[in-house]
């Protein structure tokens, strides 16, 4: 991601961070206060090695409103053995 991004959003753009740990939204809470991008942000958890609880708790506990979780919800409805899919 190129510093200068954040600075150039717009009201109607978006801006996702994929986080996979908790330092990675100890980065994402960083950039969001020091560049304070406009646009929709969103935060979706890499699957299987973050819980989104974790997310939601973080996002409450430093008050980071703005930032809305996102879920992709065939990773919880697919299932991979089933037949015919």
């Amino acid at each position: 991601m190129h510093p200068k991004l954040c600075e150039a959003m717009t009201d109607k753009d978006v801006l996702k961070f994929v986080v996979s740990s908790y330092g990675d939204l100890q980065r994402m809470k960083e950039i969001v206060l020091t560049k304070k991008p406009k646009g929709h942000i969103f935060v979706p958890p890499v699957f299987g090695k973050i819980d989104p609880q974790e997310i939601v708790a973080y996002l409450l506990k430093n008050n980071l409103q703005q930032i809305r979780l996102q879920l992709q919800i065939h990773k919880f409805i697919w299932d991979p053995d089933a037949k015919g899919v």
